[in-house]
């Protein structure tokens, strides 16, 4: 079905959890078996043939990256993923308007966690004009996204952000791609899959134009071994699914594909990667000035500007204490000119008397008693 959609121009997404779909982008082999079923369906004719294939994957390591930004995720479905409540729900979209409102852009993870703790940190600061935010509400955020970076967040959220616009391209054949996602280590990370599927509906919800009966769909989308998607699934991404699906086509025997039916070798993929109409837009991750660089470089500033006075005050301290103790051993001048003798003064003075006095004693005798 998907090799027949991409011949007549419908454009498909296609999520591979075994790694066998990749064959869609080789040429078929006619086998024996393959034979035997061509002769029993009544097919003279059959030609191998390979489909114009894109492949992506979340990890970047079998297919192009996927990437999405916090700020275009947004609140609403952020809270959802992480099961938050209503008042968390609350605090989370706090925290993005206070980032909008200082020009903050929340682009990846660590975005969003500095931007959690330098509310933290400000909260007394901004509940005047925010209102208050509790820290447990706090707490309950900043679990929710540890769970989402154990299971590989950071790879998803960050820049260059995908376009949907790469899933409907068409190759110089004006054949439209097969879209493969590798979900082989995907779909071992369930709340990742949801941010991903989460994300990808609703930008296809609001970016492709509401239409009534057309010729083709816009987009197909297959979903392999559905039920690992679906078994455990987070409520917002099941509600987002019945929002954007409108019909469900049931499974059926067809003719056999004109592609291979099996796994593509490394060598295969990485050909197919390297000659992608898209090779390059998405492969190196974009990290420039954001939240994270501007809360860092603002606190650094704020440690060197306070370093001066600090190191000032303790050179204060030190030649305070220096020139006392220089006072105590070596004697001082008093504001008229006076002099008053130090330690080592009266030590030495104290000395030279008892020398004296020895002297003295041994020229003229000491004291008979």
């Amino acid at each position: 079905m998907a090799e027949s959609f991409s011949q007549i121009g419908v454009p498909v997404f296609m999520a591979d959890v075994k790694g066998d779909l990749s064959g869609i982008g080789a040429k078929g082999v006619l086998t024996p078996k393959l034979q035997s079923r061509l002769e029993a369906l009544g097919v003279k004719y059959w030609h191998p043939a390979a489909c114009p294939v894109t492949f992506w994957d979340v990890f970047a390591e079998l297919g192009h990256p996927v990437r999405a930004t916090i700020s275009d995720m947004g609140p609403l479905l952020l809270s959802r993923l992480m099961n938050l409540n209503d008042v968390q729900r609350g605090v989370l979209q706090l925290i993005f308007k206070i980032a909008d409102d200082n020009g903050l852009l929340l682009l990846d993870m660590k975005d969003l966690r500095s931007t959690v703790q330098y509310v933290v940190e400000n909260a007394k600061q901004f509940q005047t004009e925010y209102g208050n935010i509790a820290s447990t509400s706090i707490g309950a955020i900043q679990r929710g996204l540890l769970t989402l970076e154990q299971q590989g967040a950071d790879y998803f959220f960050g820049e260059p952000m995908l376009d949907i616009v790469d899933l409907i391209k068409t190759d110089p054949n004006d054949q439209v791609m097969v879209n493969i996602l590798a979900a082989e280590k995907l779909y071992n990370q369930p709340k990742l899959y949801a941010v991903f599927l989460l994300w990808l509906l609703s930008e296809l919800f609001e970016r492709l134009p509401e239409m009534g009966d057309v010729e083709k769909p816009k987009l197909v989308f297959f979903f392999d071994e559905a039920h690992l998607l679906f078994t455990n699934a987070p409520t917002a991404l099941l509600e987002k699914i019945e929002q954007v699906v409108r019909l469900i086509v049931q499974r059926a025997f067809v003719i056999a594909p004109d592609s291979r039916m099996g796994v593509l070798t490394a060598e295969e993929r990485n050909q197919l990667l390297n000659h992608s109409d898209i090779y390059g837009k998405y492969e190196k991750m974009l990290d420039r000035e954001s939240a994270y660089e501007k809360l860092t470089n603002q606190t650094t500033n704020d440690i060197s500007a306070t370093n001066p006075v600090n190191q000032t005050t303790k050179n204060t301290e030190d030649n305070g204490f220096v020139g006392g103790l220089k006072d105590f051993l070596f004697g001082s001048t008093g504001p008229r000119g006076g002099k008053k003798e130090g330690l080592v003064q009266t030590a030495t003075k104290s000395a030279v008397r008892q020398i004296s006095n020895q002297i003295i004693r041994s020229i003229l005798g000491g004291r008979k008693r």
